[in-house]
């Protein structure tokens, strides 16, 4: 079980939004660069809540490698994400 902080989350460091893209697909980059960077080619994903975009864009990006989506409470659609995190617009990049 792999199971990753993003930054701003967790016990992970900050960085200042002009260093830091805090959108889904930027964190999307970062667990695929983890899977690789652990040697993961073939992987179940657990979704939850807002983890949930993140994974589906890593499903999306690397299908051949998913063996399982298991999703809890994790929304699939945008209109599903834009009132709660209308104040953070840059999240839905």
């Amino acid at each position: 079980m792999i199971a990753p902080d993003y930054p701003g989350f967790g016990n992970s460091s900050m960085p200042p939004r002009t260093h830091f893209s805090y959108t889904f697909a930027r964190y999307t980059e970062i667990v695929d660069q983890l899977t690789a960077a652990l040697n993961r080619h073939s992987y179940s994903l657990y979704m939850m809540d807002y983890g949930a975009p993140v994974g589906y864009r890593l499903a999306l990006k690397h299908p051949e490698r998913v063996r399982a989506l298991i999703i809890q409470n994790g929304n699939a659609y945008v209109e599903g994400l834009r009132d709660f995190w209308d104040p953070v617009p840059c999240l839905l990049a």
